[in-house]
């Protein structure tokens, strides 16, 4: 049973030899080498599956988390209870008691701390002032200070541009018009013999129109006439043609005898007025008649022009007067308009909007009857925001020494690249609780499909309505809420949450009413218990009325289309004022790049020759860049069709793997800037020189 000790004690007296002979260098160096050595192992040593069995009060699911509430939590208020409950709060063990202790210490009045004089000789002021000046060189340090910057590369923001190339097509009008020709005719009646005889000097003036009427015309009549003569002593003849007789007898009665009477052939001969008669003859001047040769569907090869709409009239009907003659037609000239192909092309695809643009590909959109391509969209990827690198001096100790630096280790550290994934993906979550559910639909990071138009004619692209424009950024929620609190002007903006810098819910109030409520929604629940106060102002933006209250936070009362369009004009570019209001909105979103564009059509063509009038862009729009990439990238790994815009049930978006996701352009907007480093070393040296020469110089 002694056997044991007796080998332990002679193990430790070998190992303490062999440390006598060891120098303090080299066992700080195998030291460190067995550091090295066990720090990987040992970190994995703690998991989400061992983390209980290594790690005192382990849990996956943390307490503090039921704050967060889908994003709509604030943490204000679980502070303010932790800090009440730590003052009186006794734990069992030191363990548990060691969170409070560390609430109670920061929360102690400055007054129950020890104050320590400092004199002005007192090292640590006259060490600190040329080390805030030059922190790269701190005096009386063995083994310095030294700053090195850590740089930080950050993704560009890309938006997808078009532009269009489109046959030209010879749109232009042609005329069909009457004129009345007045031809006169002259008759004579039967048996003339000579005539029409004009009779110089009789032509007239007629009271209406123009012209003239023709002169008079004479006719030698000569006509025969039946002739019944009767005997002498005879009366008649009568209308039967019988002549009578009367004779007396010696009783003196009369009697009367009929005979015939005797015909022979008479002549009428005259002279009278022959009639002028009008024939009314129409002419058509008809400057149509080429290109509706060429508009015939049986021309050979193929018709090269279309009569692009029903003809129509441009002189009313009347009555018009021609030599005197009143002629009324119900039009007296037709108008048509004829599209013909052209070899030529015209385009729009100048300079895109962001500059910095790449090619990726053309399509054709419609093709003309004659298999050539009427219209070709372009699309090119665009450099909104550039690649950059964010560049940020830190100052620390070089190395950890021992032994008045005979060993030493860098204490170099990079910085933690998964910040900004975790705080995208903490947005994700908080926009997919308040966003995701609409009644009793759970569609989360969905879209909003919305369209814009580029009218064609002539094959020159007259006008675009599908481009980008600034102005967006001031319908974000914090950009509207913040300036409508400006404008109340009350001393408390700084202290109420203004909404978030990454939601447009304005811009969709016309799409989807509810978004605006839920927004505010989310942003209130911090307000729930604060009591009323005074501070309840009502005011208006960009046509957007709320009210706000500490107990409720802020209300949207009323919305005022006028002035909301009002503004709209105000930030889109004049040339936009032609276009819809709902492309002018989409403008705004396109240029804070929440739009995705996911399909063209043609939406207006000639049907025979195939000349398009009018193409439409489809977009997917998103009332925020975080669901965009979420939506478009989840699409595609679930095989969802990409021409659509809906969102996400529950059981989808568990299947989506976010690791694999792209969320640089987000990341970028959440990433800190290049700070003026020199500028906030002089401000931080002058504000410390500032407050330690006015607490030696006190009364």
């Amino acid at each position: 049973m002694k056997a044991l000790p007796i080998l332990l004690f002679a193990l430790s007296a070998l190992a303490g030899a062999a440390h006598a002979d060891m120098t303090p260098a080299e066992a700080f160096n195998q030291g460190k080498t067995f550091g090295n050595a066990g720090k990987g192992g040992a970190g994995g040593t703690v998991s989400s599956a061992s983390g209980a069995a290594n790690v005192p009060k382990y849990n996956t699911s943390a307490p503090e988390s039921g704050y967060y509430s889908g994003g709509k939590g604030l943490l204000g208020t679980a502070g303010t209870n932790k800090l009440t409950a730590c003052q009186t709060y006794v734990a069992g063990n030191a363990y548990d008691q060691q969170e409070c202790d560390a609430v109670n210490f920061l929360a102690k009045n400055p007054s129950e701390r020890p104050i320590v004089p400092l004199s002005k000789t007192d090292p640590i002021i006259t060490g600190s002032d040329p080390v805030i000046k030059n922190p790269g060189t701190a005096p009386a340090s063995g083994t310095g200070q030294v700053c090195r910057t850590v740089t930080q590369n950050n993704p560009g923001e890309y938006v997808t541009e078009t532009c269009t190339t489109a046959r030209k097509t010879d749109f232009s009008e042609c005329d069909n018009t009457l004129d009345i020709q007045i031809n006169w005719n002259y008759y004579c009646p039967a048996f003339t013999i000579e005539g029409p005889t004009i009779i110089p000097g009789t032509e007239k003036v007629p009271p209406q129109g123009a012209g003239m009427i023709p002169p008079d015309a004479t006719c030698h009549v000569k006509q025969p006439v039946d002739v019944w003569t009767c005997p002498e002593g005879s009366t008649g003849p009568d209308a039967l043609h019988q002549c009578s007789t009367t004779t007396t007898d010696e009783n003196g009665v009369e009697t009367t005898t009929k005979t015939p009477a005797t015909w022979s052939q008479g002549w009428n001969e005259y002279n009278t007025y022959a009639d002028k008669v009008p024939t009314v003859v129409e002419n058509w001047d008809n400057q149509c008649a080429e290109k509706e040769a060429r508009s015939d569907l049986n021309r050979k090869p193929w018709p090269d022009c279309e009569e692009t709409k029903p003809k129509w009239c441009t002189q009313a009907p009347e009555t018009r007067y021609f030599d005197g003659v009143p002629v009324y037609r119900g039009c007296w000239q037709w108008r048509k308009e004829f599209g013909c192909l052209t070899n030529d092309s015209d385009y729009d695809c100048g300079p895109r909007a962001w500059g910095n643009c790449v090619s990726q590909g053309t399509a054709c959109i419609q093709y003309a009857i004659d298999g050539k391509c009427a219209i070709t969209e372009e699309s090119y990827r665009c450099e909104k925001t550039p690649p950059s690198t964010t560049t940020h001096e830190v100052c620390e100790p070089s190395s950890f020494c021992q032994d008045d630096g005979a060993g030493c280790f860098s204490t170099d550290r990079q910085p933690d690249q998964d910040f900004g994934k975790a705080a995208a993906m903490m947005e994700a979550s908080r926009e997919a609780g308040v966003y995701g559910v609409n009644g009793g639909n759970i569609e989360i990071f969905k879209g909003y499909k919305e369209e814009c138009s580029i009218k064609v004619f002539g094959g020159t692209v007259l006008k675009s309505c599908c481009g980008s424009s600034g102005g967006g950024s001031a319908f974000s929620n914090h950009a509207l809420l913040g300036a409508g609190m400006t404008v109340v002007g009350e001393g408390a903006k700084e202290a109420v949450a203004m909404g978030s810098k990454y939601m447009y819910d304005a811009l969709y109030s016309s799409v989807d009413g509810s978004l605006l409520g839920k927004g505010l929604g989310a942003m209130n629940s911090w307000a729930t218990g604060l009591g009323d106060g005074m501070f309840n102002p009502t005011f208006s933006f960009y046509g957007f009325q709320f009210q706000f209250t500490f107990a409720n936070g802020f209300q949207f009362v009323a919305f005022d289309p006028y002035t909301f369009a009002l503004q709209i004009a105000i930030m889109v570019i004049t040339e936009w004022l032609s276009c819809d209001q709902s492309e002018q909105i989409m403008s705004l979103k396109r240029g804070e790049n929440l739009c995705v564009h996911i399909g063209t059509r043609c939406s207006k063509k000639l049907k025979i020759i195939g000349t398009c009038l009018e193409k439409k862009e489809t977009h997917c729009c998103f009332n925020s860049l975080l669901a965009k990439l979420i939506n478009r990238q989840g699409r595609a790994q679930l095989g969802l069709p990409m021409n659509q815009c809906g969102g996400f049930t529950e059981g989808q978006l568990q299947s989506l793997n976010f690791a694999a996701m792209d969320l640089s352009e987000f990341i970028q907007k959440i990433v800190p800037k290049e700070a003026d480093l020199a500028g906030s070393i002089n401000r931080a040296g002058q504000s410390v020189s500032d407050q330690v020469k006015n607490y030696y110089e006190q009364d």
